[in-house]
């Protein structure tokens, strides 16, 4: 009876403070969570802002030449000819444009070309984004989306007069386009000149060179993303030029704002993925991360947080 006794007492005393232990220990680890969870977001989201800034800070050196070149232009002259003799003079410093250079006049045609024969003179390219967002505002310069470029040789144009028959003569190859003014000594608007870097998975060039001197796989898997939602970089392999809308993120990546989600990928995992424009063009860089990587810090508090209960209890 004794015994008994001193076992219900002891039961009494016991179960409630083993009760009070295990709320404590279930409120304080949801409460770290939760703190855990939104610190990891705030610092992905100022992740993304970051690096996208450093990557359109990385990219402003081929503005710079091309706008070097574009001063030197007029020189000799602002006639068409002249612009086209001293485009052809500075070929050298434009080799860094695998997908050639092109000269545009204030109108939008093509004056010259280097290398020739990348483009046909005369061709209207007044309807491209990267000729409009110069007249638009010609103080910044253009960046575009993937566009295709049109290289063909003097030779193929000729075997194929007819406009129909150029179309189908043509071989299409996608390219990202870089333009600056031209402008002359009265601050006038002369024309555009326009870079072009050749783009795809298999592409090695100096502006994937940029983007791998970034290291941007170190801080996850990163994807730059066109204004139109196609891929130009991808540091997981993904094929450039494929679309990204079905990306979890996509529909609020490609608005123009900075932010972080917590969301499940197509194949079932769970990430983290924050995004944030790249200042000074229309593209979007997307890093994801693994949540289950995020969160190992908190899982070992967990463990730790056990062990205080059990020995507590005991």
């Amino acid at each position: 009876m004794r015994r008994s006794l001193r076992t219900k007492i002891l039961a009494l005393s016991l179960l409630p403070a083993a009760a009070m232990y295990l709320l404590v220990a279930v409120v304080a680890y949801f409460a770290a969570q939760s703190v855990a969870e939104g610190l990891v977001l705030d610092r992905d989201r100022e992740l993304a802002r970051l690096s996208a800034a450093e990557v359109s800070a990385s990219l402003q050196e081929y503005p710079e030449l091309l706008s070097g070149v574009a001063r030197d232009l007029l020189a000799g002259g602002e006639g068409d000819a002249d612009l086209a003799r001293a485009l052809a003079d500075s070929a050298v410093r434009l080799t860094y444009f695998d997908g050639g250079v092109v000269l545009l006049d204030n109108l939008g045609r093509v004056i010259a070309a280097s290398p020739d024969g990348t483009v046909a003179l005369d061709d209207d390219w007044s309807s491209r984004s990267t000729f409009r967002q110069i007249i638009q505002n010609p103080n910044r310069p253009s960046f575009s989306d993937i566009e295709a470029a049109e290289p063909f040789s003097v030779e193929r144009l000729s075997a194929a007069p007819q406009a129909e028959e150029r179309a189908e003569a043509l071989d299409y190859e996608p390219v990202i386009a870089i333009g600056v003014p031209v402008l002359t000594a009265r601050n006038e608007l002369r024309g555009v000149l326009v870079g072009r870097f050749r783009v795809g998975s298999d592409v090695l060039n100096p502006f994937y060179g940029t983007l791998l001197r970034l290291r941007l796989e170190s801080k996850g898997q990163a994807h730059i993303v066109d204004g139109a939602g196609r891929l130009i970089y991808a540091s997981d392999g993904g094929e450039v030029g494929q679309p990204f809308g079905d990306h979890p993120v996509a529909a609020v990546a490609l608005t123009g704002t900075s932010g972080a989600l917590r969301t499940p990928t197509a194949d079932g995992r769970e990430v983290l993925a924050s995004y944030s424009p790249i200042p000074g063009t229309d593209w979007s860089l997307v890093i994801e991360e693994e949540w289950a990587a995020l969160m190992a810090p908190l899982r070992r508090y967990a463990a730790g947080l056990a062990l205080l209960l059990s020995l507590g209890i005991i």
